[in-house]
């Protein structure tokens, strides 16, 4: 059975001071890509209790377990400008773009990584969403869900077919 894709609403909450025009850009990718409400929430700061001071970052693992706990959207994703990190690589802080849970209802994603390029935050959201709907990383070039290993270049927001047919019912 397909899931009813039109009861189903994803908020993104900005954080911080991220910027309209970042928050505009990942509205339209995941709009462009999946088959379910986007919608944008009221800004809101973030939250003290997920900063890391030895670095000046916030963890984005404690962000994603803060969004999950709010009651709007059936999906959230934070959008902020703030440095983002959690643990992974065999290192405590290990900064990243974006992270979301398999099968979660949250994930975060961060234009500090991104340097300002908004088709580069945007891959991150569609590929983060993608972890909330159960899609793993794929090892397939060119896959939207491939994971970036660090590396800054732009994914892409095509899914190989695959993972394309694992989600279909979600994709435009």
């Amino acid at each position: 059975m397909l899931p009813d894709v039109d009861t189903k609403t994803l908020l993104i909450v900005p954080l911080g001071r991220v910027k309209e025009r970042e928050v505009a850009a990942v509205r339209r990718a995941l709009e462009r890509t999946y088959r379910f409400e986007v919608e944008v929430g009221p800004r809101r700061a973030l939250p003290k209790a997920t900063y890391y001071p030895p670095r000046g970052r916030y963890r984005a693992d404690h962000l994603i377990a803060w969004l999950a706990k709010g009651d709007e959207g059936w999906r959230v994703l934070g959008v902020t400008s703030a440095d983002v990190s959690t643990t992974a690589r065999g290192r405590k802080d290990w900064g990243v773009a974006g992270l979301a849970c398999l099968g979660g209802r949250s994930a975060v994603v961060s234009s500090f990584r991104t340097k300002g390029s908004l088709p580069r935050l945007a891959d991150v959201a569609v590929h983060e969403v993608g972890h909330t709907l159960g899609l793993p990383h794929c090892p397939t070039p060119g896959c939207t869900m491939r994971d970036a290993d660090g590396r800054l270049a732009r994914i892409g927001t095509d899914f190989c077919p695959l993972c394309r047919a694992r989600i279909a019912a979600w994709l435009r």
